[in-house]
C-alpha cells in the first residue's frame, strides 16, 4: 500500500489530473540525473536533494509490473542520448550500472517538499546501447533481496 500525502489526495480524486512522473537516478560515483515525463525542466525538492529534473534526454520508464505480495517489481528506463546530457561514453563506461533510481509521481502545478508519491526505488540493471538510445533494467528492491549472499 502506497503512502499519499493528504494534501494530495483532492489531487488524486479530481477530474483532470496535473500529474508527472520522476525519475531520479544516483550513479556509483555519486552523480544524480534527473528526468521528467513532462515537457518542461521541474525543479523538485525531495527532502534528500533539490534537483531540476530535465524533459531534454526523454528518458521514459516503461511497463512498471507492481505486485502487492514479495514478487519482484520490474520496469525498463528508455532513453536517448544526447552529447550535452548523457554520452555514448558514459553509457559504455558503465555510468547506469548498479545506479540508485527512484521514481516519483508529483503534481506539477504545486511540486512542493512533501507532496510526492514514491512509486519504485531500486537499482539499475543491466544498460543495454543502441544507435541513438539506452534501455536499462530496473531492479526492485524485492529482486535484491532474492539474491543469495554467501553459501
Amino acid at each position: 500500500m502506497r503512502n499519499i500525502p493528504i494534501d494530495m489526495v483532492a489531487d488524486f480524486q479530481s477530474d483532470a489530473t496535473t500529474f508527472c512522473r520522476l525519475v531520479k537516478v544516483i550513479c556509483k560515483d555519486g552523480t544524480r540525473l534527473a528526468f521528467t515525463t513532462l515537457d518542461a525542466p521541474l525543479a523538485f525538492d525531495d527532502g534528500e536533494d533539490s534537483l531540476v529534473y530535465s524533459p531534454l534526454n526523454g528518458i521514459q520508464p516503461s511497463g512498471f509490473e507492481t505486485t502487492g505480495d514479495m514478487s519482484v517489481d520490474n520496469a525498463e528506463m528508455l532513453g536517448w542520448v544526447q552529447p550535452e546530457w548523457i554520452t555514448e561514453q558514459q553509457i559504455r563506461a558503465g555510468l547506469f550500472d548498479h545506479a540508485k533510481v527512484i521514481t516519483y509521481k508529483v503534481n506539477y502545478l504545486n511540486a512542493t517538499p512533501g507532496r510526492m508519491v514514491i512509486e519504485m526505488a531500486g537499482r539499475c540493471g543491466e544498460t543495454v546501447f543502441t544507435d541513438t538510445s539506452f534501455k536499462t533494467e530496473f531492479r526492485s528492491k524485492t529482486q535484491q533481496l532474492r539474491q543469495p549472499v554467501g553459501d
